[in-house]
């Protein structure tokens, strides 16, 4: 005889296997989660070109200028700062003054100061109740040169540089919008918007198709789970039907994610017309090195010391120190150049 314990363990064993058995749960692998179609790239804006520099002249003194395809005219000063990396005073007046007075049309010129401490002495001499007394008076060129006449030239042209030397400045530049920059954009912008509209389309589409897959199975899954008896749904192993289901909702996360970015990317794109309005007053900052000429002149009539003109020439530019000097010395022999017959002098 079979005792009672035994006999219900026997029985209750098949009934143990038998719970075990769980539905199936019928879901395949979800999609890929979508990503956001790149961006078309911006238009390229360029810097709006700037117009030539320009040597700025103050004329603080101006009679009438002799000619000097007549007069003559001698150099004074134009000393160099040792700095200003321009070179020697005696290549630079070559170079710049002399040279440039004779493309000019200045006829009789020469350069009085090949040395800054030439001295003068001049001598003079007067009567005065049959007594003689004589007065000497010295000093360098260029001081003498506003007393009396040290030179056998005409007109003396006495310079000074005040500034020749380059700076650190912040250049603003404005920036336009070319035409053709804004036309490719405008076609790039379009097919960038028909394929991120599509993309997220597709996706959303996916997502719900997924979503409902996943509620068909989960309602045929509960259902075959209801028609089991009770101790068989207390043993039945539910493992893979929870982690399809943690996957399916966190899928439905991360792909709802992924298309909320992909429209807020849509709409963070410009089109073209607002990236046009944006960028009409656009500028750009730089840190560039210039060059800065500062010189003064006098012209001075050499047998009274008389001031006959004087100005002040300054330029900014971004350009070697030697360019900018010889621009500045350019545009003062343009002031004094000789008359051309028939044309006013500006």
């Amino acid at each position: 005889m079979i005792p009672p314990n035994r006999s219900l363990v026997i029985v209750g064993l098949p009934c143990l296997a038998l719970a075990c058995g769980a539905p199936m749960f019928q879901l395949g692998p979800a999609p890929p989660i979508p990503q956001a179609v790149a961006p078309p790239p911006l238009p390229n804006l360029r810097p709006v070109p700037e117009g030539p520099s320009e040597t700025q002249v103050d004329i603080a003194l101006a009679k009438p200028l002799p000619d000097f395809g007549q007069s003559s005219l001698g150099f004074l000063g134009f000393e160099l700062p040792s700095e200003a990396g321009v070179g020697n005073r005696r290549a630079f007046l070559d170079q710049a003054l002399t040279m440039g007075a004779i493309d000019a049309g200045f006829k009789h010129i020469a350069d009085l100061g090949s040395a800054p401490e030439i001295l003068v002495a001049l001598n003079q001499e007067k009567s005065v109740n049959g007594v003689r007394t004589s007065t000497w008076w010295a000093g360098v060129m260029a001081q003498m040169a506003q007393v009396a006449d040290v030179g056998r030239v005409d007109y003396i042209l006495l310079g000074e540089f005040r500034n020749l030397q380059t700076a650190k400045q912040t250049r603003v530049t404005a920036l336009e919008l070319p035409a053709e920059e804004l036309a490719g954009y405008a076609t790039r912008y379009a097919r960038y918007r028909a394929e991120a509209a599509n993309r997220i389309q597709t996706a959303t589409a996916a997502r719900q198709a997924y979503w409902d897959e996943f509620s068909r199975a989960k309602t045929a899954y509960e259902g075959e789970k209801a028609r089991k008896n009770w101790w068989e749904r207390a043993w039945m192993d539910e493992g893979e039907f929870k982690q399809k289901s943690a996957g399916c909702e966190g899928f439905a996360a991360a792909s709802g994610n992924a298309i909320v970015a992909m429209q807020s990317s849509e709409q963070s794109v410009p089109t073209p017309e607002r990236f046009e309005q944006e960028n009409r007053s656009k500028t750009q900052e730089a840190q560039v090195t210039v060059s800065i000429v500062d010189l003064t002149v006098k012209l001075l009539d050499a047998r009274t010391g008389q001031v006959v003109w004087a100005a002040r020439l300054w330029r900014t530019a971004l350009e070697q120190s030697s360019m900018a000097a010889y621009a500045v010395v350019a545009r003062l022999l343009d002031e004094l150049k000789p008359r051309v017959p028939g044309k006013k002098r500006r």
